[in-house]
């Protein structure tokens, strides 16, 4: 049963994602002719940012369809079989046409046999560690954040079959950029929740692939990429987030392709439109990360500069002025085509089109975020960058891989050893550096490097081109090579930890066990139970964060607006249950303490506890008729209605 489970997941969400890889190479080719040059021509460097650019790029252009689909309440089977049609045959087409791109980006691999053994075992073993975080997230259920808004909100949109306002406590995050989550209910619908969590899998590889695509614009060879994909696979911000349900790799991929296609634009006339893809970029990796419109802005405006600069070489200060205007209205305009779909959903769903900006219920919410007190958050500024590797905040998400700071003194090394094409390496980190820059003067009490990723990563290929340099250097130190691999293998260690609590799961899942509950949060086992046995049309009243493994019919018909926090004030709580219609409630003890006391101080009477402990779960036996009522409005959506008295 569990290889049937895995063989059905895993190809329904290749077929998604190849479907997506056709609609974008709708649009990728007519710019990428322009590029090839930069890179050499038929690269496999350039071939991987093809693929990566594509896919991308149609996973924003079907995204759209599926908002479409979702408004006019169309998200069936069957409607979305057709609408991915179109896209597998594209793809289809253009891979038995495209041969020879295939055999360079194949004839790639081949290429490491040429580089020191150490290097082709490296690559070997981050496949290998990419590959077992691609089973976590077939295997292995939601975690943290993704349990409690990431995979819930399309759960719901998916039994709903249309795009409607998240119920309960996350409703505000309803009108933010949902890039990824039309995804994941889109194959909920088409086949489970694990199909929908390895889509994020060839997100993560494009993510790799529009890096090796930088790393080759400044000059790097294929030891250069092993090592930067070591960077990236190796960093807990981003290995985290292959696997447990959440988004933010997607928009991370969207900022790399925007910078990867401003750096590297044709010098020509129609070196403008890599500038237009690369402000579409732009737009949708802010639609899909709000927190990418200051770090990932300035970045995008040093290369900017940088690449206005470079046209404009030999004509004088008014040529460039005026390709950097031209250059910076083009983006601008495509900037906004990237967020189009975004502020159809918000006029549709809550007539506010700039939501969560202006208008919609949470105005001003994400522009205003404080984590910490005064005293925490200068410590956090000064022990940067330190506290992007070592930090462990609350609600950090992991850091970078701690090779950024085992290469940092090969630097010191590289000086006056290097060629003169390194150039773009230095660019690109200072464009990195602005990034954060901005960061942590906008918003210096969020550490979280998933917020800055884009910006982080540009980085990677300063470290990486020079190391190369080095190893290519007849001078080099005895030591380079050795303490270059054992710094990685270290890395792929600590990064494969992760991964070992799989194997006790997937015996206790050969064995017959039900594999929902192995390995979740507490939440999971009473809240499964409670689903279990209440009526479809049940209110519940949650007081609990993640709230994933509910069923759908019971995520609707849960608590809406503020009726939790009503809840914990209400003088008679047992009569107000009643009332609003509510038959069970769940509380998180540690979460909301008052109200499980409240809870306990009735059980006896109409208030019965089925389940005690950090989470307890109680029924409420039905009082009068109560002023509201959860009713089917067709397929499995769920409603409140009122109830005439």
């Amino acid at each position: 049963m569990i290889e049937m489970n895995f063989t059905c997941s895993v190809a329904a969400s290749s077929l998604y994602c190849l479907a997506c890889l056709g609609y974008g190479w709708l649009v990728v080719p007519p710019v990428a002719p322009g590029a090839r040059g930069l890179t050499g021509k038929g690269s496999a460097a350039f071939e991987y940012v093809a693929l990566g650019s594509a896919f991308l790029l149609g996973t924003a252009i079907f995204a759209a369809i599926l908002i479409v689909l979702g408004i006019t309440g169309q998200l069936l089977p069957s409607v979305l079989a057709t609408s991915l049609a179109p896209g597998l045959i594209v793809f289809a087409v253009v891979a038995l046409r495209c041969r020879g791109g295939w055999s360079t980006f194949l004839g790639s691999v081949g290429a490491l046999r040429r580089q020191p053994w150490w290097i082709g075992t490296m690559a070997v073993l981050l496949i290998l560690l990419a590959l077992g975080f691609a089973f976590a997230a077939w295997f292995a259920p939601p975690k943290g954040d993704a349990a409690a808004f990431y995979l819930v909100y399309p759960k719901i949109i998916a039994a709903a079959g249309a795009l409607i306002p998240m119920p309960g406590t996350y409703e505000g995050f309803s009108q933010i950029g949902l890039s990824a989550e039309y995804h994941f209910a889109a194959l909920m619908v088409l086949a489970d929740v694990s199909a929908a969590k390895l889509f994020i899998f060839p997100v993560a590889l494009a993510n790799a692939a529009m890096l090796c695509g930088l790393v080759g614009a400044s000059r790097g060879g294929p030891t250069a990429m092993v090592l930067a994909c070591a960077m990236l696979l190796t960093s807990s911000t981003v290995h985290i987030y292959m696997f447990d349900g959440k988004v933010d790799l997607l928009a991370t991929g969207f900022g790399l392709a925007a910078v990867y296609w401003l750096v590297v634009g044709g010098d020509d006339e129609r070196g403008y439109l890599s500038f237009a893809l690369s402000g579409l970029f732009a737009g949708l990796a802010i639609v899909a990360k709000f927190s990418f419109i200051p770090s990932l802005g300035a970045s995008l405006l040093v290369l900017l500069i940088w690449r206005s600069a470079r046209r404009s070489q030999g004509q004088g200060f008014t040529a460039f002025l005026r390709i950097l205007a031209v250059s910076g209205i083009i983006m601008g305009l495509t900037t906004l085509i990237g967020w189009l779909p975004q502020l159809l959903k918000n006029a549709v769903l809550f007539q506010a089109p700039l939501a969560p900006f202006i208008g919609g219920n949470e105005e001003g919410e994400y522009l205003n975020q404080v984590w910490f007190s005064v005293e925490t958050t200068w410590r956090i500024v000064l022990t940067y960058p330190l506290a992007l590797i070592y930090g462990r905040y609350p609600m950090q998400g992991g850091g970078l891989s701690f090779l950024f700071l085992c290469f940092l003194p090969l630097l010191l090394l590289a000086r006056g050893k290097l060629g003169s094409h390194t150039g773009v390496s230095g660019v690109l980190a200072m464009a990195g550096i602005a990034g954060v820059i901005a960061w942590v003067v906008l918003r210096p009490s969020v550490i979280a490097p998933r917020y800055i990723l884009a910006s982080l990563l540009l980085l990677v290929p300063y470290f990486v081109v020079r190391i190369e340099q080095l190893l290519r250097d007849r001078d080099r130190p005895a030591f380079l090579e050795f303490g270059i691999a054992i710094s990685v293998l270290a890395a792929i260690g600590a990064s494969s930890w992760q991964l070992l609590p799989l194997a006790s799961g997937v015996a206790a899942a050969y064995k017959g066990a039900d594999r929902t509950c192995i390995g979740a949060s507490v939440e999971c086992v009473p809240l499964r139970q409670l689903s279990e046995g209440a009526a479809p049309e049940d209110r519940i009243l949650v007081a609990t964060y993640y709230a994933f493994w509910l069923d759908a019919s019971h995520l609707q018909c849960r608590d809406q607006g503020r009726e939790l926090s009503t809840a914990v004030a209400a003088p008679d709580l047992e009569v107000w249950l009643q009332q609003r219609g509510f038959r069970y409630a769940v509380v998180d003890t540690t979460v909301f303490p008052e109200l499980a006391a409240k809870l306990e101080a009735l059980k006896g009477g109409s208030i019965e506890a089925m389940s005690e402990g950090t989470v307890a779960t109680y029924r409420i036996q039905a009082g009068a008729e109560p002023a509201i009522s959860c009713v089917n409005a067709g397929r499995d959506h769920w409603i409140l209605k009122a109830n005439q008295s």
